[in-house]
């Protein structure tokens, strides 16, 4: 028998007490454990979303850096005319 569970059965033989694990949802219908949670979970979301649109601008910039090194304008000998190519 490990030693958690020898001074775990000793406290429950002096209380009178039985220690009992609970399952997640066991543990959320406890209000307090439900709201701490749901903090929790608001706060990965909105980290996730920040960083997930900070990523989205970095790659947005990058394309738009990278089409305006394609584009090449050309103007035709002073002609009213001019070309644009993007390659």
């Amino acid at each position: 028998m490990k030693k958690k569970d020898v001074n775990e059965r000793a406290i429950n033989e002096l209380t009178g007490t039985e220690s009992k694990t609970q399952t997640f949802d066991e543990m959320l219908k406890n209000k307090e454990y439900q709201a701490e949670f749901d903090r929790r979970i608001q706060k990965a979301i909105k980290t996730a979303r920040a960083k997930w649109q900070t990523e989205n601008e970095e790659q947005k910039s990058k394309n738009d850096k990278s089409l305006k090194k394609r584009t090449i304008t050309i103007n035709l000998n002073k002609t009213p005319m001019s070309l644009k190519i993007t390659i």
